[in-house]
């Protein structure tokens, strides 16, 4: 986390640390915040330490709040994620084409995906990561 801006990013996924997470917000039964393009990776919360939950408002504004201790936020498939768990030391993360875990402390961010403007259909979408 930068300690100037209180943000960071992991691909298309920005993370921003908040005051708070607005009311009439619905908690996820999951800890995904994202799927990358046709479902090969994702970003997904992993607690090792510390509880996390994420908090969804209409129209897909997304909150996490982390509750106690640091949780981890990681990128890649399933099988990425686990060899990164088993084996963080050894893991390429060039070779494997995934983002470096981000360290998430105690508090609550607001989450926004990174979006491109597609000239062929003449409107903003999803950046594919």
């Amino acid at each position: 986390m930068d300690k100037n801006t209180n943000q960071q990013q992991q691909g298309d996924v920005n993370i921003e640390r908040c005051e708070s997470i607005p009311p009439g917000v619905i908690k996820r039964d999951h800890l995904v915040l994202s799927h990358g393009e046709a479902g090969k990776h994702k970003h997904q919360i992993v607690c090792d330490e510390g509880q996390a939950e994420i908090i969804e408002k209409e129209k897909g504004e997304l909150y996490v709040s982390v509750i106690n201790g640091a949780v981890i936020l990681y990128h890649g498939n399933d099988e990425q994620i686990q060899k990164q768990l088993d084996e963080p030391g050894n893991f390429d993360y060039e070779k494997e084409d995934v983002h470096k875990p981000q360290k998430l402390q105690p508090g609550m961010y607001r989450i926004s995906l990174v979006r491109e403007y597609d000239y062929e259909a003449r409107e903003p979408r999803h950046n594919m990561d």
